[in-house]
């Protein structure tokens, strides 16, 4: 697993870091201290990018433009492809921050996998065109 972690400090400072969670261990592969410190009620954005090995991650308060440049960017050669994508929000047990909220929004796979479809019924295939949606909850009726 593949994250950007922003962690409010109990100094009131803020930490951007690029991880990466492999059989349960993880590794931070980099790491940028946000400019200013959090004040409660103050909500942060994060923009977290993978592109081929490449990793990027921006972070700043909601009501503030979104910065130009990424914050925190390092290369992993040594990942892979996967078929998940997620969030995740945790407390560590040492964190004395009192009723955290966390929302998110816009998530967005801009470069998703893809795969082929085959359709048939009893063995007799259809041709399905290309870039069709395919709805496989509702799967067509066909006519034999």
């Amino acid at each position: 697993m593949y994250m950007a972690r922003l962690a409010f400090n109990s100094t009131g400072s803020m930490t951007l870091t690029l991880r990466k969670r492999v059989a349960a261990t993880e590794t931070e592969l980099a790491s940028h201290t946000v400019e200013g410190t959090y004040t409660a009620g103050t909500y942060y954005r994060i923009r977290f990018q993978a592109s081929g090995p490449t990793l990027r991650a921006k972070a700043w308060p909601a009501s503030n433009p979104e910065p130009d440049r990424w914050q925190v960017e390092t290369t992993d050669t040594s990942i892979t492809t996967s078929t998940y994508i997620g969030l995740r929000s945790i407390s560590a047990s040492a964190n004395t921050n009192v009723n955290p909220e966390i929302r998110y929004d816009q998530l967005d796979v801009v470069n998703p996998q893809t795969y082929t479809v085959t359709r048939s019924v009893n063995g007799v295939v259809k041709s399905h065109a290309s870039g069709v949606p395919v709805a496989l909850a509702y799967p067509s009726v066909i006519a034999l």
